[in-house]
């Protein structure tokens, strides 16, 4: 599904559904009290480095999260 997802959208990066929630914990996005994830971006450069985090209302728009994306791509 999420590879369908990245297609429709044009973008070459791995995209992640963390369903078990150990991800989402580990970036504080994940509500144990209500057994959800909040919704998020979270770009992460080739070396492991979060470079951007996007949460709630704002992360439904995935712009800012691509923008972030290009700036990533267009350094050395």
């Amino acid at each position: 599904m999420n590879q369908e997802f990245a297609k429709a959208l044009g973008i070459r990066y791995p995209l992640l559904s963390d369903t078990g929630g150990e991800v989402g914990r580990l970036y504080g996005v994940y509500n144990p009290r209500g057994r959800y994830h909040e919704r998020a971006n979270v770009v992460i450069d080739r070396t492991g480095v979060v470079r951007h985090i996007e949460r709630g209302s704002r992360a439904i728009d995935p712009s800012s999260a691509l923008n972030a994306c290009q700036v990533i791509q267009q350094r050395p």
